[in-house]
């Protein structure tokens, strides 16, 4: 993002609307502001101790919360103006805000919060000032989501967000849609895919055969059970032989043809 080209930042958002710009230091103590345009110069908006990724409204103003202070959401100006905290939150003693987001009108604001390991879903709404400035939040309505440990949120859609759940140690990342129409649904993490390991026959090299060559004797594997398929030049070929299991009917032609061939040389033979 050009309005932090030179520093090292994590969870960059900008505004739906405007050139406003936002993003934290690796260490998430700090929230720099600025603009893709140029149009703000490049500030540390607030300090903390373990800053949330932040979400921007199309007011310009930019939205985080402090790990370390549960139930308080923090609200900052693009322009730098005053930090604003939220004592409307009706949170539990030692709710964490683990993520916030906007939606797309910046009048709706999810969070997802962290209460006894388990995850709640929370939404509310923004009360605005004729000049867009928030003034208040509604009550915060809760839902209990099937996923533990924490997570981030972000709206996708008017009516829906979206629930990531980072990978424990040996299980699968997993992800959680909320439709106000359609409720909780669980997207199912993508199949393992499994190597396929060489076969001989995946390696087996294939010689085009050539226009009249005579074609070679069949493998053992390629007779059938009741009748040999492949019309044999001689009595018996070198590779079909009594010794390899051949069916009755195979080697009863080979002997036959090599009786008729031998009663003919006889005859030859006489004259």
């Amino acid at each position: 993002m050009p309005a932090f080209a030179k520093d090292c930042v994590i969870a960059p958002v900008g505004s739906p609307r405007s050139s406003t710009a936002a993003a934290l230091t690796p260490d998430r103590r700090t929230l720099l502001t600025g603009s893709t345009d140029g149009r703000l110069q490049r500030r540390e908006a607030l300090t903390g101790q373990a800053l949330v990724p932040p979400s921007v409204d199309q007011f310009g103003w930019i939205w985080t919360a402090d790990s370390e202070r549960p139930g308080e959401l923090l609200a900052v100006n693009e322009s730098g103006g005053a930090e604003h905290s939220s004592a409307l939150l009706n949170l539990a003693d030692g709710d964490e805000i683990c993520s916030a987001s906007l939606g797309l009108g910046s009048t709706q604001l999810a969070l997802l919060i962290k209460r006894d390991g388990r995850l709640l879903l929370g939404e509310s709404a923004v009360v605005r000032s004729r000049k867009g400035d928030p003034i208040g939040l509604s009550t915060v309505q809760t839902m209990p989501l099937p996923v533990n440990g924490s997570g981030e949120l972000c709206w996708y859609s008017k009516q829906a967000m979206i629930v990531f759940v980072p990978a424990a140690e040996g299980q699968s990342p997993q992800a959680i849609i909320w439709d106000s129409t359609r409720g909780v649904q669980r997207v199912p993490p993508p199949p393992r895919r499994t190597p396929v390991r060489a076969s001989a026959l995946s390696t087996r090299r294939v010689v085009p055969r050539r226009a009249g060559r005579r074609a070679p004797p069949c493998a053992p594997s390629q007779h059938d059970a009741h009748a040999c398929h492949h019309p044999h030049r001689s009595a018996v070929p070198r590779r079909c032989s009594a010794a390899d299991g051949l069916p009755l009917r195979c080697r009863r032609e080979g002997v036959v043809r090599g009786l008729r061939r031998g009663a003919r040389d006889g005859r030859r033979a006489g004259r």
